[in-house]
């Protein structure tokens, strides 16, 4: 009886030590790890990688067409800029653009007073911007719409 609880002792102290030496290694990469990722240039090199992985995933083909109504008069001195470039003028108060994934949509006035603009599309592939989203600008305050978000790319 003696021999098998030496054994077993044995054994525990085995597996104690091996224990002990992973914890050991699993501290050591951690620790490297932090150390890596506290260098500036690594963190953007990733955050560039990781969003490149990202925007190549979604179809080429995946976007939406989508309107835009200004709720108030004289709004056709507004521009509708799509991630900050100029892509649609309002011409009798109406502006109809298309978007892809991402894409963040502003629009920017040209005249004094605060206009309201309402989204309109029936997309069912696109999930957000929500059609009736109103966003309100004024001179120099640009009023931006949701990140384009379509259903696939909100279910990864």
């Amino acid at each position: 009886m003696r021999e098998r609880s030496g054994g077993w002792i044995r054994f525990h102290s085995a597996v104690e030590n091996s224990l002990f030496s992973w914890i050991g290694i699993c501290s050591t990469c951690l620790m490297v790890a932090q150390l890596i990722l506290s260098i500036p240039a690594t963190r953007l090199y990733l955050s560039r990688v990781t969003s490149v992985a990202a925007t190549s995933s979604y179809p080429a083909t995946m976007s939406a067409t989508v309107t835009i109504h200004a709720l108030d008069d004289g709004s056709d001195s507004a521009v509708v800029l799509v991630n900050g470039t100029k892509t649609a003028y309002f011409q009798q108060g109406v502006a109809t653009l298309s978007i892809r994934p991402d894409d963040v949509i502003t629009i920017e006035i040209g005249d004094l007073g605060m206009h309201r603009f309402e989204i309109d599309h029936n997309n069912p592939q696109l999930f957000l911007p929500a059609p009736g989203q109103i966003v309100e600008s004024t001179l120099g305050e640009s009023g931006s719409f949701s990140k384009a978000r379509f259903v696939e790319q909100k279910l990864r």
